[in-house]
């Protein structure tokens, strides 16, 4: 029996009453949660899914998801996430890439050619079928779940997770930020992302309790209060929209005083965004980078001050980072160079995609394609995504330079920085969002006062980014809209 499945029925034993998923309409405890998860994988097994079988699943309930999610896991059946809230095209696509077999959801709509089955879990629990414990995957090396990465290139890469690094991956998680038993763990973005599910998975092999957003009309803090949240994740857009509603009020104390910790992540953190969480909602902030492909890489501590900018903390515990050049030679110390790391749980490629995965796996190391530099402390300095570099007039221009700039000026609530080429030679130019009325040329002799020639030459003012489902900056289209600009 694989870790997951083993640690839900000794839960179910030990502490039977313990919740194990709750959300604001409802409420599972370990032994319920244990018996739906029984009835589901049978029900699936006796409608043709078996062991690597290749599921789709797509909800509208996140606890019906969870549950699904976690009869596969016991079947030995490779998930792949069909989010609801993506149009059909772009599911569709999904299908095709990654060869789904079979569909689980909660509701009925285009099946792409596909059996459909649809999960309801009060069916589920009248279900009184005896226990299949032979049913449950033994074997650490099959697929657990495959992976669409949300990158912000214009071609998704898909990777495929086993049993045996999903394993890896929770007991790192765990051993970074431990979650206590009946400890509530709460991971805004919705389970559909990968990232969400493992956090999710690694709470309850630790015992804890899984806290669930049914409806985005509730609000996050709501839930908080209401659910009585120790742990809180929030992507770097939902933490800044928890600030910008809040901006006007100077706080006294941290508005959320009960969080344990509070976890940023999945794109770069300002320092003014970072202290301002440590003051308005919870002192204990740690900010993680990783990537879906590797998993977490660097964190830093909870009680972190006097933060060095662009800093994501130092590697984790079995986790190794070098800086390189392009010759794969090690940088000195303070030197911008490109990451590389290896540790627990990594991916070993991309389905069907050789080229991507000779360049992101390379004499045991994975290189993610971003860049940055360790300082004298052994801190990583992130300075962005290695296909963002400007080369301007012959010299390296680190767009996370300017953003930092630009985001130190009080109107700017967040800047994205990418290259134009105009007549051959490439030119910084930047995207802004502000709090109020600034002028470009205000912003452009902010940015000379500070980083001189390397600031931008032109600056477009933006009331939304755009962005992937992840909530990263798609650049590309930035880029696109100046362009369009500028031809105009």
């Amino acid at each position: 029996m694989v870790l997951i499945s083993k640690k839900l029925e000794e839960h179910a034993k030990n502490q039977p009453y313990a919740l194990a998923i709750i959300s604001e309409i409802a409420m599972l405890n370990y032994k319920i949660l244990n018996h739906l998860v029984w009835q589901s994988a049978l029900w699936l097994h006796q409608n043709g899914v078996q062991a690597n079988s290749r599921v789709g699943l797509s909800f509208n309930n996140q606890m019906t998801h969870m549950v699904a999610s976690l009869a596969l896991l016991r079947l030995g059946a490779a998930q792949i996430s069909l989010p609801a809230g993506e149009p059909e095209a772009v599911r569709e696509k999904i299908v095709l890439r990654t060869k789904i077999s079979v569909i689980v959801s909660d509701f009925s709509e285009e099946n792409f050619g596909l059996q459909r089955l649809l999960l309801a879990l009060p069916a589920m629990m009248d279900s009184k079928a005896p226990v299949a414990y032979h049913l449950c995957a033994q074997d650490q090396d099959m697929v657990a779940q495959v992976v669409i990465g949300s990158g912000t290139t214009a071609v998704a890469k898909a990777f495929s997770v086993t049993y045996q690094s999903m394993t890896a991956r929770i007991h790192h998680r765990l051993a970074t930020l431990p979650i206590l038993p009946q400890e509530r763990y709460f991971r805004v973005a919705n389970v559909d992302f990968f990232s969400t599910k493992q956090s999710n998975l690694a709470c309850l092999v630790a015992g804890g309790t899984v806290v669930l957003r049914e409806s985005k009309e509730t609000s996050i803090l709501s839930i908080c209060d209401r659910l009585a949240v120790d742990h809180l994740a929030l992507t770097v857009v939902q933490a800044q929209r928890l600030l910008e509603r809040g901006r006007s009020v100077d706080q006294e104390s941290p508005r959320l005083p009960r969080l344990k910790t509070l976890s940023v992540g999945t794109s770069s953190v300002t320092d003014e965004i970072f202290y301002r969480l440590q003051k308005n909602l919870c002192p204990y902030l740690y900010i993680r980078y990783g990537t879906n492909e590797f998993g977490g890489a660097t964190s830093t501590p909870l009680t972190y001050q006097n933060r060095i900018p662009g800093s994501v903390g130092k590697p984790e515990q079995g986790v190794e980072i070098e800086i390189v050049d392009e010759q794969d030679q090690p940088c000195a110390t303070g030197t911008v160079g490109i990451i590389r790391m290896r540790g627990p749980g990594m991916f070993n490629g991309y389905e069907d995609n050789p080229g991507a995965t000779a360049k992101a796996l390379r004499n045991g190391w994975y290189y993610p394609g971003d860049v940055g530099q360790f300082d004298p402390q052994g801190e990583l300095i992130f300075r962005g995504r290695a296909d963002d570099l400007i080369i301007f007039e012959g010299v390296n221009i680190y767009p996370r330079e300017i953003e930092e700039v630009l985001e130190q000026h009080p109107a700017v609530l967040e800047a994205a920085v990418f290259p134009l080429t105009i007549k051959g030679s490439q030119v910084p130019a930047a995207a802004v969002r502000v709090s109020e009325q600034v002028s470009e040329q205000a912003l452009l002799e902010f940015c000379k006062k500070h980083i001189n020639w390397r600031a931008p030459g032109w600056i477009l003012f933006m009331d939304e980014f755009p962005r992937n489902a992840a909530g990263k900056i798609l650049k590309r289209e930035i880029r696109e809209m100046f362009h369009q600009k500028l031809l105009d």
